[in-house]
């Protein structure tokens, strides 16, 4: 069960009965309690960047001034808390970081889906993929008269495709970039990574690459990484 209270600062009420409503909880449930900060300059200027009004300050005080008033208000709750975060020189996706760490016994894990996608090239681009790669180059079933009419899911396309040498030279060459990047992308906080395969049609050389390197991905069992594949123009 997962439950989010919220709280508005104008009304002190919630501030002042909190410490007794932790303890209260605490005897149910395991209660933990994260205090978020930041400096005074940093916070000021998070409030010109969104342009928000900060919900104490009225036309006879300053931002500061409410600031102020808001750490005093918030006193007691930083008291019990049980951790605080300073996060005035992280980005968003550092306080992500540190939040998973700080619970990551309690929480799903998060994982990071790569999906490849063939498409062709000639029934337009794959605009949303994250890296997308070009396998024109390799021997094309197309114009075998026995392949034309199958695609890259077939096993005698795929074995067509694999007799060009440059076809398993080209996907380790793939495996290879990703097997570096993954980990990378998924410690950034990253939870897509889109891959295009693209040739003419996207029937035949595209879908066999593809098809090849989701299996060969999955079989590397890589952690926290799942792998998808779908093929746009069949």
């Amino acid at each position: 069960m997962n439950i989010a209270i919220g709280m508005d600062i104008r009304d002190d009420t919630f501030v002042k009965e909190f410490p007794e409503l932790k303890k209260m909880l605490s005897k149910k449930l395991s209660v933990d309690v994260l205090f978020l900060t930041a400096d005074h300059e940093v916070v000021v200027t998070r409030y010109s960047t969104t342009r928000r009004r900060h919900p104490l300050q009225e036309s006879s005080n300053s931002l500061l001034q409410a600031l102020a008033k808001e750490r005093e208000i918030l006193e007691p709750i930083k008291k019990v808390a049980d951790g605080a975060f300073d996060t005035s020189y992280w980005t968003p996706h550092a306080l992500a970081r540190q939040i998973e760490q700080r619970y990551e016994k309690v929480m799903a894990g998060r994982s990071l889906l790569v999906s490849f996608t063939s498409f062709g090239f000639k029934n337009g681009p794959f605009r949303s993929a994250d890296c997308l790669f070009d396998v024109r180059f390799l021997k094309n079933p197309y114009f075998n008269k026995e392949l034309k009419e199958k695609t890259g899911v077939s096993k005698d396309v795929r074995d067509y495709v694999f007799s060009d040498s440059r076809a398993e030279a080209f996907g380790e060459h793939v495996l290879n970039y990703l097997k570096f990047s993954i980990p990378e992308y998924y410690s950034e906080g990253k939870h897509y990574l889109r891959v295009g395969i693209g040739c003419t049609g996207g029937k035949h050389r595209s879908v066999a690459l593809s098809e090849y390197l989701s299996q060969s991905l999955t079989d590397l069992n890589l952690p926290h990484v799942d792998v998808v594949v779908t093929h746009r123009d069949l």
